[in-house]
């Protein structure tokens, strides 16, 4: 997934791919955000309030804008939240 667009959660970051995004024809990852972490800028999403606001916590990680984007929308956002001891646990080198 090519990264136009990176900001950081509590825990992990959120990952844009704007190429697919601007296929995207309803942004449904905007709307599907219960914290309104999101806006349009143009055709693509970006943060609607300051990124340390997000990354302290206003974005709680719920995941709807991933299903969305992947259910509804054109695939181009991906959240990436590492578990520590994950990768061993299923024995990934």
């Amino acid at each position: 997934m090519m990264q136009d667009y990176i900001f950081a959660t509590i825990t992990g970051q959120v990952v844009f791919d704007y190429e697919r995004c601007r296929q995207c024809e309803g942004k449904p990852c905007v709307a599907s955000c219960p914290a309104g972490v999101l806006k349009l800028e143009g055709d693509v999403p970006v943060l609607a309030m300051d990124a340390e606001q997000v990354r302290k916590g206003k974005c709680t990680e719920c995941l709807a804008c991933e299903l969305e984007c992947h259910f509804q929308g054109a695939g181009g956002l991906k959240i990436e939240l590492p578990i520590p001891g994950l990768d061993a646990l299923m024995g990934v080198k």
